[in-house]
């Protein structure tokens, strides 16, 4: 039979297992954004990248948390083929965003300045 004491300790445990996976998580997704970033600089001619979004935020980021870019001096011409080449890398491992930050609301250009991290430029 199990006690208050054994339920306690089950979801301390779970709750540290569960951390733990989280935080791998996070450090997956920053490596991804780095390896996107540089397919963007190097193949596709993008001036910058930033990662923002839940990635940063150890607090808000969860289960459904995407891999969230902007990206400055991408030809919009060729916006979808290098999203295309992103989403080829992270197959089945996250979503990504890609924001172009010349089509960006000052708002968004705001956020991604104030608490975003350049990965390139």
């Amino acid at each position: 039979m199990s006690t208050l004491a054994d339920y306690k300790k089950f979801w301390s445990r779970k709750f540290k297992e569960d951390e733990k996976a989280k935080k791998k998580k996070i450090k997956l997704f920053k490596q991804l954004a780095s390896d996107a970033a540089n397919i963007l600089i190097k193949d596709f001619k993008a001036k910058k990248v930033y990662l923002f979004g839940s990635t940063l935020d150890e607090k808000i980021f969860h289960e459904k948390s995407d891999i969230d870019l902007a990206v400055e001096g991408l030809n919009p011409k060729i916006h979808f083929s290098a999203l295309s080449e992103i989403k080829k890398l992270l197959f089945k491992k996250a979503n990504v965003d890609l924001v172009p930050m010349e089509d960006a609301s000052e708002a968004l250009k705001a956020l991604i300045f104030k608490k975003g991290e350049i990965l390139y430029g």
